[in-house]
């Protein structure tokens, strides 16, 4: 049964509306005798069919309406009424009446009417119930699926589930109704729009394939896999389908191109061989390492050359046990050996393989050989060493001990404990400390010589300390030292007993100072007669008005002051060597107190000690006298060093005029020069006592380059300082 609401202001028209609508039994008809009383109804009641007439008191059927529509009921609104104008019927249409009938008439035909319309109507809103049933259940279903779908027709994007929308950046009541080509990449538009058309005029295209949408940003490109067909929108056809996010996809394929080409690039790169194998002793495959791990030029010639895997053993037992390992239990570990290469070389490896089933069934053996020739040479050569240590250890030649970071002495030959006076019970019960046999004053030695050991593992340079023996007595050794372990904890030390060196080193002080001594008393007895000559000349001169004899005079003043030159130089040179040579640390000679204002000096060496004569600190002065006097307009000054192989070399730097090539060795001469002549030459003799050279290599015009070259065992860097 239908249920109706019937408003009409005229009573005797709504009963016979009523019976004539109730007659069949297929309506069943409330009525309301104004519009009011009809809102009031409608909102307590679900009709299906509200018909009304048109003019009535207070309010009109036009008016009901309207009322209702903005109550957002929405209920089938049929207009029945005796007035038959245009602009009313107009009026009620635009409204949303879904019907209207004038009330003239035969009233059989005129109900008849008015009941077809009032099935039509009831069926029409339940149509569209159903289809807006329908639409929401299927935008449930698409806003569940995962990937983007939608409808599209003539262009337009009618509907989009929310993945859709979020892909594109967009809200779903954003992007439906937009032009599809206002959501595709530009160079994607002419393709996608193209086939969207062509589909729609029936023809046959693909499926699915791929392009780019373009995100609300205007810039962003989302890979996309379309999958669409036909289907039918409000009578008419229309695209309908899914979009599939690839970008993940092609990350993941690019991911796994690139894992695969990460693997092969470290199959083909890895330093160690890699190899499968099969049982009976054929190579199915090896990278190049492997390859050329055993001299062979290219995979095809190893694998065809080696036809039998065991005549590459050097001792074919091992091949015997490598397989009997392998059948036995699977797999081998750290399996050494030795193989023969293609040239009859024989080199060591290092095996670690296990039995692999293919998936085709077939057993095959997969596994890597490193090549350990250098760690078994090495072992050799330790080995070798040990015996060589072993020799020297029990030779008597040198002092050997072994100690600790402690300073313990762990372990020592008989030629150090004699040295220090101790024995083999001392070293047992632990009483012998190396810091307590030095020192004090050798204790920051000691300090450097240890950092060096931390740092490089073995002392570059063997350096003089003295010990003191048991008895409380000195002894000067000479020391050097490596370290045994890599976390350097523990290193073993060779002592050379210097005594009798020092003794001759002595004696040879003794004599020098004698010799001194004599000098002294020879120039000052020589300085005496000079100056009688002096005083003499001086007379004679005065009493003797002879040109000859003044011109016999003037040659004895210059004889006389050629013998005061060389009586001067004398003094300079004898303190030259007179000394023995001691370590000296480079920035405590460098003449800084004697710098102009005007002057900058730079120094970039690091702590350095050089082992010269006491007078090195003329050398500085020399050179700093020589740029000053020498280089016209020096303003900078710089002191750096350069440590090679076998030297250490000290660079004087300046900025003056430089020296021309014809004068780089004149210029150590004795006389050589417009002073004394004596700068240059006393600090090549002064580093000569210690066999440091030097040099001049300055460009000229760009300022003089003094060399400094200190031989290997000359010279200590006391590490991270400058």
């Amino acid at each position: 049964m239908i249920s109706i609401l019937y408003v009409d202001d005229e009573t005797s028209f709504l009963h016979l509306v009523k019976g004539f609508l109730e007659m069949k039994g297929v309506f069943t008809v409330d009525t309301a005798i104004s519009a009011k009383s009809a809102l009031e109804m409608a909102q307590s009641h679900p009709y299906e069919v509200i018909v009304s007439d048109y003019e009535m008191p207070g309010m009109n059927g036009i008016e009901l309406l309207k009322n209702l529509r903005q109550m957002g009921n929405e209920i089938p609104f049929i207009l029945f009424t005796g007035r038959g104008r245009e602009d009313v019927v107009i009026q009620a249409l635009n409204e949303g009446a879904d019907y209207y009938l004038q009330k003239d008439g035969d009233p059989v035909p005129l109900f008849a009417e008015l009941s077809h319309k009032i099935m039509h109507a009831v069926e029409k809103k339940q149509a569209k119930i159903a289809l807006k049933h329908s639409e929401e259940q299927a935008q449930v279903l698409i806003d569940h699926i995962q990937d983007g779908a939608f409808l599209a027709q003539d262009g337009i994007l009618l509907l989009s589930n929310e993945v859709q929308a979020t892909m594109l950046g967009y809200q779903k009541n954003e992007v439906m109704g937009m032009p599809i080509s206002e959501l595709i990449a530009p160079e994607d538009q002419e393709r996608v729009i193209k086939r969207h058309f062509d589909r729609l005029a029936g023809e046959i295209l693909p499926e699915t394939y791929e392009f780019n949408l373009l995100h609300k940003d205007r810039t962003t490109r989302i890979p996309v896999r379309m999958s669409v067909g036909i289907g039918t929108y409000q009578d008419r056809p229309a695209v309908i389908g899914t979009l599939h996010n690839v970008a993940k996809e092609r990350e993941q394929e690019s991911a796994l191109e690139k894992s695969e080409a990460k693997y092969r690039t470290i199959y083909n790169n890895a330093s160690i061989g890699l190899f499968t194998s099969s049982l009976d002793g054929r190579f199915l495959g090896a990278n190049p390492y492997a390859v050329k791990y055993l001299g062979y030029d290219s995979e095809e010639d190893f694998i065809n050359s080696i036809t039998d895997i065991g005549s590459r053993y050097v001792d074919t037992r091992d091949r015997d046990k490598v397989l009997q390992m392998l059948t036995s239990q699977g797999y081998i570990n750290n399996f050494e050996t030795r193989f023969y290469r293609k040239d009859g070389r024989i080199i060591w490896g290092l095996i670690n393989a296990k039995i692999t089933r293919k998936e085709d069934g077939t057993v095959v053996v997969e596994g890597i050989c490193q090549d350990i020739t250098a760690r078994k040479e090495a072992e050799i050569a330790l080995q070798e060493s040990e015996k060589r240590l072993k020799w020297v250890y029990d030779s008597g030649l040198l002092g050997v001990m072994f100690w600790n970071l402690d300073g313990q002495i762990t372990d020592a030959n008989d030629t150090f404990l004699n040295m220090l006076g101790y024995s083999q019970e001392d070293l047992k019960e632990g009483r012998i400390n190396g810091f307590n046999l030095t020192p004090p004053e050798y204790a920051s030695v000691d300090k450097s010589a240890i950092e060096e050991l931390l740092e490089t593992g073995i002392h570059k340079k063997p350096y003089e300390k003295e010990y003191i023996r048991k008895d409380g007595t000195r002894i000067p050794v000479f020391l050097a030292g490596t370290m045994l372990d890599e976390k350097r904890t523990h290193g073993v030390g060779f002592v050379l007993d210097i005594t009798e060196r020092k003794k001759v080193e002595d004696l040879l002080y003794k004599a020098n100072k004698m010799l001194t001594l004599m000098t002294d008393i020879t120039r000052h007895d020589l300085n005496n007669q000079l100056a009688l000559i002096y005083g003499n000349l001086e007379l004679a001169e005065l009493h003797t008005e002879s040109p000859s004899l003044h011109e016999f005079l003037q040659k004895i003043r210059f004889a006389a002051d050629t013998m005061k030159e060389q009586i001067t130089f004398t003094k300079v040179f004898q303190d030259v060597g007179s000394q023995m040579p001691q370590w000296q640390k480079l920035v405590d000679v460098l003449p800084y107190s004697m710098i102009p204002p005007y002057v900058t000096i730079h120094i970039t060496t690091p702590n350095i000690e050089l082992f010269a004569d006491p007078m090195l600190e003329k050398v500085f002065f020399n050179l700093l006298d020589n740029s000053l006097r020498h280089g016209t307009h020096v303003r900078t000054i710089t002191v750096s060093s350069i440590e090679s192989e076998n030297a250490l070399t000290i660079l004087w730097e300046d900025d003056g005029i430089g020296i021309s090539l014809d004068k780089k060795e004149k210029i150590f001469i004795r006389g050589f020069g417009e002073n004394t002549g004596l700068g240059l030459f006393l600090v090549r003799e002064i580093l000569a006592q210690t066999s440091i050279t030097i040099h001049e290599t300055g460009e000229p015009g760009k300022g003089a380059r003094f060399e400094i070259m200190v031989p290997w065992g000359g010279y200590r860097i006391f590490p991270g300082s400058k």
